[in-house]
């Protein structure tokens, strides 16, 4: 794998398949995948600045709006749209946000595992570029203990065992997690995740897969990067994903 320190925007834009991608191939179809339209949210953008904060914390691509503006005045939304658009490519929280960030980041320095882990990394957000079986493929690990763990951050409304368990099933990160593993060479049982409440009182977790889930994610990856194999080799775009079909090929659900 080729390793580069390059920008969110040059590593999404790059003519290969991704987690990200083979997620949504996995989840719905190679059609969705080739139809996806690229959106932002809140949320999002809240994700980001808590990766930012705890992975870069001098980052200067984090703007907070000011604490008077209340965007249900219309006047205040133009204010907030004519700092967006003097810092394009920055991401823009709000003031309250600002606040739920900096009680995150105390929560996460509390957090004896959380922090060990995040002190240990020796590489930060670098991309990956490679191949597996001739076919371009891109990581972009959140941070890396060489030759020992990979690391992600999540945020979540719950990060009890329960819920991001089944967080896990419903965005897919044992795929990934084996699907990372698998590119940078490491074992699937050494990735780790720090779940982050995104709502007070902001709680923090780390997890790794069970043997189980590993099995799940290895399948999970393989099935949808083969589909996408087929449509790069062959062109072939094929439909939903799913464990049972009948004899004339229809879904039994």
């Amino acid at each position: 794998m080729r390793k580069i320190k390059d920008t969110n925007q040059v590593y999404h834009s790059h003519d290969s398949i991704s987690a990200s991608g083979l997620k949504i191939i996995y989840q719905k179809s190679m059609y969705h995948y080739l139809n996806q339209k690229s959106f932002n949210s809140s949320a999002m953008n809240f994700g980001s600045a808590v990766h930012s904060f705890l992975l870069e914390p001098d980052n200067k691509d984090i703007i907070v709006l000011p604490q008077d503006i209340n965007l249900r005045l219309k006047v205040d939304r133009e204010k907030r749209d004519s700092i967006i658009e003097k810092n394009k490519n920055k991401t823009l929280i709000t003031y309250d946000e600002n606040k739920a960030l900096q009680h995150i980041i105390d929560n996460v320095h509390s957090h004896n595992l959380a922090s060990k882990l995040l002190l240990d990394i020796n590489e930060i957000e670098y991309s990956y570029y490679g191949k597996i079986d001739d076919i371009d493929v891109r990581v972009r690990p959140d941070g890396l203990k060489r030759n020992r763990y990979i690391l992600d951050i999540k945020t979540c409304q719950d990060a009890s065992p329960q819920a991001f368990k089944s967080s896990i099933y419903k965005y897919a990160y044992h795929l990934q997690a084996c699907f990372y593993s698998e590119a940078l060479g490491y074992d699937p049982s050494e990735f780790r995740f720090i779940a982050i409440e995104n709502k007070y009182p902001y709680d923090v977790a780390v997890y790794s897969l069970s043997e189980d889930l590993i099995e799940k994610g290895k399948l999970a990856w393989r099935i949808a990067f083969d589909s996408y194999k087929n449509y790069k080799e062959k062109n072939i775009v094929s439909g939903f994903n799913w464990d049972t079909l009948n004899n004339d090929g229809s879904l039994i659900v």
